[in-house]
């Protein structure tokens, strides 16, 4: 299936700021619900030993919710758990004080903006993460990225919940439909409008199912990103599929300096 860069409203300016937020609350519910944490946890600490990862720069990282999952998920298997640095183009500073007030958690968050194009070199981090989001580029975007992070001798572990394939919803499906439920009454900011978007008028629940129709149509393929890669044979690049519950397949695709690994 070819790649297509449709429009997904969350990523427009134009978009409510309350409906961007409850599409990614949801999000973030359902990943929850889903368990992300045992589905990426065990890849994530594999590239740990492989790549040497001790502070992580997380791009991209939204509400937040699946990097904290990932970093619980390490503290309660045991695995020696980095640092990790949250940070976004379009910082969410409410929810990211929310993450970083877990004790038992080490994140801490980065205030100013952050272009995952081009990452300041002053943040201090040896790994990237860009875990549900890497799709939101366009694939001139998408190289830009990595290019950044072979120049700057980063390594980058990138995380997917599914294929290039519409289907690719289907095991989630009824986890997201209970958070896209539940969310409007949970909600701590906003929740009249979120609840009136909701039910009375559907417009946050039209919105949330086309943008994630759309994001599996947009993911790069295994084909696409070596392309993209190939110009740097200096880097170990893997990339890897992993089954989870209902039949579901997560994406995940790395790559570290050679001289980098254990």
């Amino acid at each position: 299936m070819k790649r297509r860069h449709l429009l997904e409203f969350n990523e427009r300016s134009e978009c409510p700021k309350f409906i961007r937020d409850s599409v990614v609350e949801t999000l973030g519910m359902g990943l929850r619900f889903i368990k992300m944490g045992n589905i990426i946890g065990p890849p994530f600490a594999e590239f740990m030993q492989r790549a040497k990862v001790s502070k992580v720069l997380d791009l991209c990282t939204g509400t937040g919710v699946p990097v904290s999952l990932l970093a619980q998920w390490l503290k309660d298997h045991g695995d020696q758990s980095p640092k990790f640095l949250v940070s976004d183009l379009f910082p969410n500073h409410e929810s990211f004080e929310e993450i970083t007030n877990q004790d038992d958690l080490d994140i801490t968050s980065v205030a100013e903006s952050v272009n995952a194009l081009d990452v300041n070199p002053e943040l201090e981090h040896d790994t990237r993460t860009i875990i549900n989001s890497f799709h939101h580029f366009t694939p001139a975007m998408a190289e830009a990225i990595l290019e950044d992070t072979v120049q700057k001798d980063k390594s980058i572990f990138i995380y997917e919940g599914f294929r290039r394939d519409p289907m690719g919803l289907a095991p989630t499906g009824p986890w997201m439909t209970l958070a896209l439920l539940a969310n409007p009454w949970l909600a701590k900011r906003s929740k009249f409008l979120k609840i009136v978007f909701s039910f009375i008028i559907p417009i946050i629940p039209l919105i949330a199912m086309w943008d994630g129709f759309v994001s599996t149509l947009r993911i790069h393929s295994q084909e696409d990103l070596m392309q993209m890669v190939s110009k740097w044979p200096h880097y170990e690049w893997n990339y890897s599929e992993h089954p989870y519950a209902r039949g579901g397949r997560a994406v995940i695709f790395s790559g570290n300096p050679k001289n980098e690994q254990a």
